[in-house]
């Protein structure tokens, strides 16, 4: 499937396969005097006018064509015919003076035709000198019925019969050749959907994190959820928040820890944005600053993640000291400067007051910031070897 619909680039093995075998359904119907034609068609007989073979039945020696004939159906509704003789096109009942038989674009004159299964070359009087058509009916014409035959004389106006063979065209295909391209994308446009490729799919981004990217907008990726369905006997509960199951529009969007992750990239730059309910709504909604600070987000962690967490919480480590040595000679620098009086906010007093009115949110702040603290006192603990293996996992 193409990336534009939600794939990897690469194609369906088996709408390709039936696209393969419906063409022989069309160079059988266009073949004349091959070799392969008719060992087909002594083997299994064919119907009336050759176009196609008669079902294949047994047991043995029959597999192969016996597949070709299933694709047969979808093929010939693809498919009309284009008239030399017209000794082997019914007038009616075959699609050759447009997309649509006449017997369905004219329903009451063909219930009042004499001759319902008659060929198109035996409707041609070849009597008069250009010749002409020789339609007959049951009965006259009522008043009311005499535009359906203004009509019908009219798009026949433009037809003749010639001395060539009779063709089977497809539909769309140059020169009416089957093209093997056009039928693939035939059987799988029904399953076009909408799908966010310039979000997922963005150049110079790392093949790793695109394709992260991408299982997350399938709902691909293997959190407990998904691992339950596998057959897994494991607790479901995400393990950021403890609160809810865990899958993964939990994970990336409405955990309590993402949010506040979200919070912070965002308002780096002044961003404020309303998540949608799945990963893909989020993609598909988002503008193009917004991409490219998600994106530039994660290309900094995946780019850092290849030497170890080890050695990038040991980074980490450094650039928070640093930055609270900032924000502390900053705080003093002010306090000496303006007001001296917010340090009463260091009054116990004021946490209860916080607690009182924010109530639950409170909690989620102080988890948050234990949960913070706690990673980055972890962070040490791992090995290269052992986020590989973790990825490899997880991924």
């Amino acid at each position: 499937m193409g990336k534009e619909k939600g794939g990897l680039g690469l194609r369906k093995l088996i709408p390709l396969n039936k696209a393969l075998l419906g063409k022989w359904v069309w160079r059988f119907a266009n073949a004349k005097e091959e070799m392969w034609k008719r060992v087909l068609v002594a083997k299994y007989g064919q119907e009336e006018f050759g176009w196609r073979t008669k079902k294949a039945n047994g047991v043995f020696g029959v597999g192969v064509w016996k597949e070709v004939m299933k694709e047969a159906d979808w093929c010939w509704d693809k498919m009309n015919f284009k008239v030399g003789k017209g000794t082997k096109i019914r007038f009616w009942k075959d699609p050759w003076c447009g997309e649509v038989e006449l017997a369905r674009r004219f329903p009451q004159l063909f219930n009042m035709a004499a001759q319902r299964s008659a060929t198109v070359g035996e409707l041609w009087d070849h009597n008069s000198d250009l010749g002409s058509w020789n339609l007959r009916f049951l009965r006259g014409f009522n008043d009311w019925e005499l535009n359906m035959v203004v009509e019908l004389l009219q798009i026949l106006r433009s037809q003749r019969i010639t001395m060539e063979e009779d063709l089977a065209l497809w539909k769309g295909g140059k020169n009416g050749k089957f093209e093997v391209k056009e039928a693939y994308e035939l059987l799988i446009s029904h399953s076009t959907l909408l799908f966010p490729k310039k979000g997922i799919w963005v150049e110079n981004v790392p093949s790793k994190l695109a394709f992260f990217a991408w299982e997350a907008t399938w709902g691909r990726v293997l959190t407990l959820d998904r691992l339950q369905k596998r057959g897994w006997q494991l607790p479901n509960r995400c393990y950021l928040c403890g609160m809810d199951e865990e899958n993964v529009n939990h994970l990336l969007i409405h955990c309590t820890v993402a949010r506040v992750l979200w919070g912070i990239v965002l308002g780096l730059v002044g961003a404020q944005w309303v998540f949608p309910e799945s990963v893909k709504e989020v993609i598909v909604s988002w503008k193009d600053e917004v991409v490219m600070i998600a994106v530039a987000f994660l290309i900094i962690l995946f780019s850092v993640q290849k030497f170890g967490t080890s050695k990038s919480g040991t980074c980490c480590r450094s650039c928070l000291f640093i930055w609270f040595c900032s924000l502390a000679g900053i705080g003093i620098y002010n306090l000496v400067k303006y007001d001296s009086r917010v340090l009463m906010a260091f009054n116990p007093v004021h946490i209860y007051y916080f607690f009182k009115r924010n109530s639950t949110k409170a909690w989620y702040a102080l988890g948050g910031c234990l949960y913070v603290q706690q990673v980055t006192s972890q962070l040490r603990n791992f090995t290269f070897q052992e986020c590989t293996v973790l990825d490899m996992s997880c991924g």
